[in-house]
């Protein structure tokens, strides 16, 4: 199993609590695996930058990937290219967040990290997903 610090999930049990489920998923990783809960880090030199990852997954060789859980109802508005939570908008927005987590890892690892491959995700533990053509004719054209 995983290397999770904390060891255990610092809130009541709940499988309603989309972190507590993905803590959960995490743990069953491989013994190499070394994951963060909830971390904040603050950039060092010209990075004043202060950001906080939901988990930080380190694989034990070369990668780290920050990942950011939201729960709740999401939906993406392709027209406003806006994701929402529970019909109100998210801010920052969850891909917005994950990278500003990721930046701020970066610039607190700076010199230890240059050997490192860095990667951001965001995940709902439970979505659901329209047709896909219905979300497609949402997606803006850029």
């Amino acid at each position: 199993m995983a290397i999770l610090f904390p060891s255990h999930y610092p809130k009541p049990p709940n499988p309603d609590d989309p972190e507590f489920v993905v803590y959960q998923i995490l743990r069953k990783l491989p013994d190499n695996y070394t994951i963060f809960y909830s971390k904040k880090f603050k950039g060092t030199g010209s990075w004043k930058e202060e950001g906080e990852v939901d988990f930080v997954i380190f694989d034990g060789a070369k990668t780290i990937l920050c990942l950011e859980v939201k729960g709740g109802r999401i939906a993406y508005d392709g027209k406003e290219d806006i994701w929402l939570q529970n019909d109100k908008v998210l801010s920052p927005q969850p891909d917005r967040q994950a990278t500003e987590g990721m930046r701020a890892l970066l610039a607190f690892l700076y010199k230890d990290g240059k050997d490192i491959n860095f990667g951001w995700i965001w995940v709902s533990p439970i979505a659901g997903f329209p047709r896909i053509l219905d979300l497609l004719r949402q997606c803006p054209n850029k």
